[in-house]
């Protein structure tokens, strides 16, 4: 099963890097070109440097760079360092729900409020 790297666009798993080759220029090079990410985070990954390397990397430009973290087993004043400045995402109906609306609002084909809210709550 390919290891899926998670928020690019487009998505880049294991099985769209040859073998032999490193991962690291394709990761860093979808970060570039990327406007927007989730980051998914959990009490034993919060910390990491890797999620703060990813964040800084989405953030890069700040008037257009969306960064949206979603906590699992966090309360966003858990949130360390830079991580804070970013209004957070608890697993939770209602704010998920305000996500995939954030979300929508981002992308280039937007749907409809009444479109995200019926495929929301389907």
């Amino acid at each position: 099963m390919p290891v899926v790297l998670p928020f690019l666009e487009p998505w880049v798993s294991s099985e769209d890097i040859p073998k032999g080759r490193r991962w690291s220029p394709e990761l860093a090079h979808q970060l570039e070109t990327s406007n927007s990410g989730i980051l998914c985070l959990v009490p034993e990954n919060v910390s990491e440097p890797w999620i703060n390397f990813e964040a800084g990397a989405l953030s890069k430009s700040i008037n257009i760079a969306r960064i949206h973290p979603f906590l699992l087993g966090l309360d966003p004043r858990q949130l360390p360092g830079p991580l804070g400045q970013f209004q957070a995402t608890i697993f939770a109906r209602d704010d998920v729900r305000k996500l995939v609306k954030a979300l929508n609002a981002e992308g280039g084909s937007r749907l409809s409020d009444d479109q995200v809210t019926h495929n929301f709550n389907t």
